[in-house]
């Protein structure tokens, strides 16, 4: 799933979402935050927050 959006966007997604958690958002609101602002589904959302994590993508 992770797939259908370009590597280097699935970074700046990941980053987005951790540095959304960073200033206090919830796992869930983050997550729900940057699929609207990405206009993906939270499930695409999740899948590329595994690969970010399995990968270790900056800011990790």
């Amino acid at each position: 799933m992770p797939d259908l959006l370009p590597e280097n966007t699935r970074k700046e997604l990941f980053r987005m979402l951790v540095d959304i958690q960073d200033q206090g958002s919830s796992v869930e609101a983050s997550r729900n935050q940057v699929a609207a602002h990405y206009q993906v589904e939270v499930e695409e959302v999740r899948g590329i927050e595994r690969e970010g994590l399995q990968k270790q993508w900056p800011p990790i």
